[in-house]
């Protein structure tokens, strides 16, 4: 097919030295920089639009499902979080789906801890830092990941992203094509970053959506806060220590949970042991002893047979924690 075929004359990238006046020398550096910038413009392009993981996607689409993840999040425990049960709220979720048919949850509490006397300066300065794309400093007392520090993170890693660098960092992929300079002009450029804009305008949309509904719920906690009689809040200095306690607890509860999930050859070694559930690795070996002191074969009134089931059915249990260990 050629140029006439399709109404379009293919620019000639070396017309710049026809154009050009002054010397051969003067007419191939106008086509050098011509090219240079063109170059130049597709190597900051890249730059930006590059996996942030090795073998991973372009960075607006693995933004896009960071986002997602929130999205789902925010869908699943906003609904169910209470005013009147502010430990919810600092603490990581019990369950890290919302179901068979959905996607998986992040694993964060709403808010790392802060104290409560302290509120007017938290919702400021969470409020600034939204408006100004950044993620720190935030006002919590701890750095441990919550769903308003993952907000953050993920506006403000999307208003760098959106910026190419030098020389083009006036540039912004929000504000592509219309901002082309006329050296880079080109109907085929043109159909690429209007496809990328409106990625990144979906994720900002779907971004400010997210910050809106935690914005909301939040109000709600704070309302409550705000009413609490000072002497009813938490001192200053144990809200950090009630969040990793809590943490703890939850932990334990994740772990219980794994270790609770037993087949039925788990569940005869726990009543051949008097367990109705798993107890303690502690309390497991103290059974086991007593047992095997009444049951060793070399013993009076001893079984072996009874003993070797004793020891079975010890070391299946006993798996589960060595299991749990090196997971």
């Amino acid at each position: 097919m050629t140029a006439a075929d399709t109404n379009e004359p293919r620019q000639d990238w070396f017309l710049g030295a026809i154009k050009a006046d002054g010397t051969v020398d003067d007419c191939l550096e106008a086509v050098r920089r011509e090219l240079e910038a063109k170059s130049s413009f597709l190597i900051g392009l890249k730059q930006v639009m590059a996996p942030r993981r090795k073998g991973g996607l372009d960075a607006v689409s693995e933004l896009a499902a960071r986002i997602k993840a929130l999205e789902n999040t925010l869908r699943f425990r906003l609904g169910i979080l209470r005013a009147d049960r502010p430990v919810t709220w600092f603490r990581a979720p019990v369950t890290t789906t919302s179901g068979p048919f959905s996607s998986a949850l992040l694993d964060e509490p709403v808010f790392a801890p802060y104290d409560s006397r302290d509120l007017e300066r938290v919702k400021a300065a969470l409020n600034h830092l939204w408006q100004e794309r950044r993620a720190d400093p935030c006002p919590f007392e701890s750095e441990i990941p919550c769903l308003w520090r993952t907000l953050l993170t993920l506006n403000a890693e999307l208003s760098t992203l959106t910026k190419l660098p030098a020389p083009y960092a006036y540039l912004s992929l929000e504000s592509l094509p219309d901002d082309l300079p006329p050296i880079l002009e080109s109907r085929s450029l043109r159909a690429f970053l209007l496809n990328v804009r409106n990625e990144v305008l979906s994720a900002r949309a779907r971004l400010a959506t997210c910050h809106r509904d935690l914005r909301t719920k939040s109000e709600e906690l704070w309302v409550v806060q705000a009413s609490v009689e000072p002497r009813l809040r938490r001192p200053q200095g144990q809200t950090q220590a009630h969040a990793e306690s809590v943490r703890e607890e939850m932990r334990r509860r994740r772990e219980n949970r794994r270790l609770f999930m037993m087949n039925a050859a788990d569940q005869r070694a726990l009543s051949y042991l008097g367990f109705e559930q798993l107890p303690s690795a502690d309390d497991l070996r103290r059974r086991y002893l007593e047992l095997a002191k009444k049951l060793h074969p070399d013993r009076s009134g001893g079984d072996g047979d009874a003993f070797k089931e004793l020891a079975s059915a010890y070391s299946r249990l006993l798996a589960r924690y060595e299991g749990a260990a090196n997971s």
